[in-house]
């Protein structure tokens, strides 16, 4: 799989860690913390800066052992994502 990874950051310093773009399948938006528990309120940034990619999905990436879904955002671990 061809994937290209970019990094996407606004004029007002909100960032997104990781934009994967996936041929084939949607782009994947991704948010990226070292916590192993994730609260929704954390997932806000992805989820308002992810809309605005078309086709794309959304994710928060965390050490959770339980994937999760969180107003539009899914909780996953890294292998999750690529091979979604």
């Amino acid at each position: 799989m061809d994937l290209a990874f970019l990094f996407i950051r606004t004029a007002n310093v909100q960032e997104i860690g990781l934009v994967i773009d996936r041929p084939g399948m949607k782009t994947a938006v991704v948010e990226i913390k070292s916590s192993k528990i994730i609260r929704d309120e954390q997932t806000e940034t992805v989820a308002r800066l992810g809309h605005d990619i078309p086709n794309s999905e959304l994710f928060f990436l965390s050490r959770d052992p339980e994937p999760k879904q969180f107003g539009g955002v899914w909780r996953e671990r890294i292998g999750q994502i690529i091979a979604r």
